[in-house]
């Protein structure tokens, strides 16, 4: 009894959260989806007309209150922060410090630079101390830390059985990061950022087959954390 009043009190709190800073809502009409399951493959998505943007981030995903979350409960709580089909980036935003928390309807548009992308310096700088921390290493990096927390320290491996929820994907070559949220047998999901290399479009529960993501040995690291 004691246990269902306390998972009851956690989801009633992300539901009082989500009620009261909730994030406005747009068409599948505005936006395109990324579902391609070729790792490698560039997506195109279209971004809206009209910018809109939360003025303030709604959540602090490193307040202490979550800290008690179970690692489902953390990604249920990413899902409604850093939507679906949403973009990382800061364009739009008039305030006088950007964060990386913040999040737009309209995409970074990188061929006319990288000035809006969102920028969150984590553990990873231990194992990328040369990257700036933008896109989708940069995303990566938050939510890693959000689940398990910015003291935990990283190992790597290349073992596709030892991979969880959780872990984190680099791809070598192609240069880009994704955060595992499922794991079957045959098969991962994923949540990322910036996998068109374009424009920091949010993707969630992009499906990568285990043989697509291991066809190309030493193109991809995983990394998983530990206290």
């Amino acid at each position: 009894m004691k246990k269902t009043l306390i998972n009851f009190s956690k989801y009633f709190i992300i539901f009082l959260l989500i009620s009261i800073f909730a994030f406005p809502v747009f068409s599948d009409e505005t936006i395109s989806e990324n579902t391609e399951t070729n790792v490698e493959e560039i997506a195109q998505t279209t971004a809206p007309q009209d910018i809109e943007f939360l003025e303030e981030p709604i959540i602090d995903i490193f307040d202490p209150a979550f800290e008690s979350f179970t690692l489902q409960e953390k990604l249920l709580l990413l899902r409604d922060i850093f939507p679906h089909k949403a973009y990382w980036n800061s364009r739009g935003y008039d305030g006088e410090i950007a964060s990386y928390l913040n999040v737009a309807h309209q995409s970074c548009a990188h061929n006319e630079g990288k000035y809006y992308c969102n920028t969150y310096n984590g553990k990873t700088r231990d194992f990328f101390p040369w990257a700036n921390n933008i896109q989708c290493l940069g995303f990566a990096s938050m939510i890693s830390d959000f689940l398990f927390g910015k003291d935990a320290k990283f190992e790597s491996f290349y073992d596709y059985e030892k991979l969880d929820v959780g872990d984190h994907i680099r791809l070598t070559q192609a240069t880009h990061s994704m955060i595992v949220i499922e794991k079957k047998a045959d098969y991962i999901k994923v949540v990322e950022c910036n996998s068109n290399y374009n424009n920091c479009f949010i993707n969630w529960d992009r499906e990568i087959s285990k043989e697509d993501l291991m066809q190309n040995s030493g193109d991809y690291i995983f990394f998983k954390r530990i206290p």
